[in-house]
């Protein structure tokens, strides 16, 4: 069960229920609390965002997803995908707000994200998945789930490369590991497949795109 207390600042966090007694650092002014007990604090609807860390920390309150759709983000990078021992880099996944037109659960393209975002970075760093990254100064990238739409599959069939394209579009930013910081806004768009283009493959193959790319700018 997700619920929020409040940080000492007066910022809204949240956190699930189970992480009760685990200490989270508050986005706003950096200061680490600790997650209370269920009975002391405010239970929410979320977005079924299940961020990594002790507990997934989330500014501004609850929003309340889309009827219907669910979204799940990854909670870990997979073992053979991190590099125990390296400077980390942390990747923090949101779905605050985001528009998702889809009739499944869209975690295999969040997974297919990761999976390739940590795959480009492993050689370097120990990549983890985190609710915030706790250290400024370390390469970080922030991404929020804008949109997700599986298009028209029947489209996609008869017309191919001119109808039916899903679209996963992201934005957020990025502290390369110079100390460059930019922003990042970027939407990939799948048109063809088998039998008109399953709509989980070409968002998977857009969230490998995506991941790849936005990897390269953290390197910087």
């Amino acid at each position: 069960m997700a619920m929020t207390f409040t940080c000492k600042c007066g910022e809204v966090l949240e956190a699930d229920a189970s992480d009760a007694g685990q200490r989270v650092q508050c986005p706003s002014c950096g200061a680490v609390a600790t997650v209370p007990a269920a009975s002391s604090a405010t239970p929410v609807q979320t977005l079924g965002y299940a961020g990594g860390g002790a507990a997934s920390v989330r500014p501004g309150g609850p929003i309340a997803p889309p009827p219907s759709d669910f979204v799940l983000a990854p909670t870990s990078i997979p073992e053979k995908l991190r590099s125990p021992g390296m400077p980390p880099c942390y990747l923090v996944l949101s779905t605050d707000g985001a528009h998702v037109n889809a009739q499944f659960d869209v975690s295999p393209v969040m997974d297919a994200l990761a999976e390739s975002f940590a795959k480009k970075l492993r050689k370097r760093y120990d990549v983890q998945i985190v609710a915030a990254a706790p250290d400024a100064s370390s390469p970080s990238v922030f991404i929020r789930l804008v949109r997700i739409d599986e298009g028209n599959r029947f489209l996609r069939y008869f017309l191919t490369l001119f109808a039916g394209k899903t679209v996963l579009e992201l934005e957020g930013e990025v502290q390369s590991a110079s100390g460059k910081q930019m922003s990042i806004h970027e939407t990939h768009k799948g048109t063809a497949g088998f039998l008109g283009g399953g709509a989980i493959n070409l968002l998977k193959a857009s969230g490998k795109y995506l991941g790849t790319k936005i990897a390269k700018k953290a390197l910087k």
